[in-house]
């Protein structure tokens, strides 16, 4: 054989070696998304990309929301006198105000699971049973948290049958990384219906169906999730500590949905996909008003899961290898992929805002990427290469 035919076919085999390594490299990359434990660390990074969607694409409220109200109890409220816990005579003076506001539905997101002093556990009672046929939706735990004992739960189920009101269970669904994303389905067997779930079906007049699905935040203006008005209980009453009249009440809490919960530094406070902008912690009661504002708007989220996500990956990895192997020139790979990249990304915040669909697109961009690599070096680790022609010798001088 020609000698500068051996460096050739030798030069050949050295141009494969690299892409067939990133080829294969490629191939086990996309094969280990079968494996679970792999697909949890993607699914890690999955949040956080999906957090920000939120926050920038959350849907937008004009101002604050007229229809639901916010009575928060915090370490102010009558001087302190709530800060330790709900000191039940307290608690039964503003869920009186409350009433006298003649609000439309009434939801206390507190739970009780002992006993006091009888007089003051019976002007509870009596508070919440005055409300006659407004609806009034008390919280109550579940066996989600199995930190409870059973004669906990004894001296709740007793409370929740002299109310005499539909209770609904207040456990909000932190993911693996204590935020808030998701609402929390029930517990076969347990307390059928969430706190909010259970007001907006009464105020609704329809059922709710409470099972897992993903929060439809709602902002003011940017990354803003602050949409309800909020009054300290302490508005309710006067300096001394007199109940206001009636329609000083009614001004503020009329035809409202009024939610009565604690804003406490110590407890009951959630991480939420917005504490990736710096906001603080969220109470309880304004997760449950945003779940509860979802339910009313009919704001329902669809996670594109199962086979149609198996359809998506499947697609994405055709296109890939196909568009990586036809761009020969690394030019015309990076235009392509590029392009293509920039339309994935538009695509899937057009699906999350205007049809409310969420793609899982670190994974979907996971693959793409993968794939559109694997493509691009297929062709000059298998594509059959051409022989060089042979340069021509320089004439010699005469």
């Amino acid at each position: 054989m020609d000698t500068r035919s051996e460096v050739q076919t030798s030069g050949l085999r050295q141009s494969a070696r690299w892409p067939k390594t990133i080829f294969f490299v490629c191939i086990v990359l996309l094969l280990t998304m079968f494996f679970a434990p792999v697909r949890e660390r993607v699914q890690r990074l999955e949040h956080w990309t999906a957090d920000w969607r939120t926050v920038v694409l959350a849907h937008r409220a004009a101002g604050l929301r007229e229809d639901i109200l916010i009575v928060v109890i915090d370490e102010s409220t009558f001087r302190g006198g709530l800060s330790n816990g709900p000191a039940r005579d307290l608690m039964a003076k503003i869920i009186s105000a409350v009433n006298a506001g003649e609000p439309a539905a009434i939801g206390l997101d507190y739970f009780f699971l002992n006993e006091t002093a009888p007089e003051k556990d019976q002007a509870l009672i009596d508070a919440i049973r005055s409300s006659g046929n407004t609806p009034f939706v008390p919280g109550a735990v579940d066996k989600h948290d199995t930190a409870f004992t059973a004669q906990e739960f004894a001296a709740q189920r007793k409370f929740l049958e002299a109310f005499g009101k539909p209770f609904g269970y207040v456990e909000l669904n932190n993911d693996g990384d204590d935020v808030v994303r998701y609402t929390s389905p029930p517990v076969p067997g347990d307390v059928a219906d969430s706190f909010a779930s259970k007001l907006a079906s009464l105020y609704l007049q329809k059922p709710i169906d409470p099972r897992k699905t993903r929060i439809a935040w709602q902002v003011r203006g940017w990354f803003d999730p602050n949409v309800f008005t909020v009054i300290n209980a302490d508005e309710l009453f006067s300096p001394s500590g007199e109940m206001l009249d009636q329609a000083t009440l009614a001004g503020k809490l009329k035809g409202k949905i009024v939610l009565i919960g604690g804003r406490l530094a110590y407890s009951d406070n959630h991480l939420t996909p917005f504490n990736i902008v710096g906001d603080p912690k969220m109470p309880g009661v304004l997760v449950h008003a945003q779940v509860l504002a979802q339910y009313l708007d009919g704001r329902f989220f669809k996670d594109v899961s199962g086979s149609a996500l198996a359809a998506l990956l499947a697609a994405l990895t055709a296109v890939g290898l196909l568009l990586g192997y036809f761009s020969e020139k690394y030019q015309e790979f990076l235009r392509d992929s590029t392009i293509v990249t920039i339309a994935l990304v538009l695509i899937d915040a057009i699906l999350f805002k205007e049809f409310r669909i969420i793609v899982p697109f670190t994974l979907a961009l996971w693959t793409w990427i993968i794939s559109v690599t694997a493509g691009h070096h297929a062709g000059p680790a298998f594509r059959t290469g051409r022989p060089v022609e042979p340069e021509a010798e320089p004439a010699s001088g005469r």
